[in-house]
């Protein structure tokens, strides 16, 4: 769990993020992976702030040859303790692959590193899935309460 609080201008509370498919650290199951079926695993997000109006979920490839290489990007998810498979309650952005969905990590040689990054909200953002990465995160760190990250791994087994 990373929380970069220290970059606000608040103190940000900080949320605990789990998956049944994977314990934090592990590895990405293959039916997550783009060779797969290609859909995000479950997320279980615990102490969401009381407060919170909406989500947003960020999942990057930390060792991408330009990283961070974000593969998911989706903001205005109702606050709720899990985040579903093919979640279509909130806005899927566009990643770096130029696609509006979740896009799984690929067979790597070696190992990369992956984040699923979680952030609560005190409203939602109202965003176009066309929005630039950098906007998203400004608008973000304007309305952030808490923030967590799941970590994990994909390579050629």
């Amino acid at each position: 769990m990373t929380n970069t609080s220290s970059t606000l201008l608040f103190p940000c509370k900080t949320l605990t993020i789990q998956s049944n498919a994977f314990v934090n650290g592990g590895v990405l199951p293959s039916v997550y992976r783009r060779e797969g079926l290609n859909v995000n695993p479950l997320l279980r997000i615990n102490a969401i702030p009381s407060e919170s109006r909406s989500l947003a979920v960020v999942m990057k490839d930390a060792d991408a040859p330009v990283a961070p290489r974000i593969h998911w990007i989706c903001w205005d998810l109702p606050p709720g303790e899990w985040i579903h498979p093919n979640d279509n309650r909130g806005i899927n952005g566009l990643n770096d692959f130029q696609i509006s969905t979740y896009t799984g990590p690929c067979v790597c040689n070696p190992r990369h590193k992956y984040f699923f990054h979680v952030y609560a909200l005190n409203q939602k953002l109202h965003l176009p899935f066309s929005t630039p990465h950098y906007k998203f995160y400004k608008l973000l760190q304007a309305h952030l309460l808490a923030e967590g990250s799941l970590l994990f791994f994909s390579y050629r087994e």
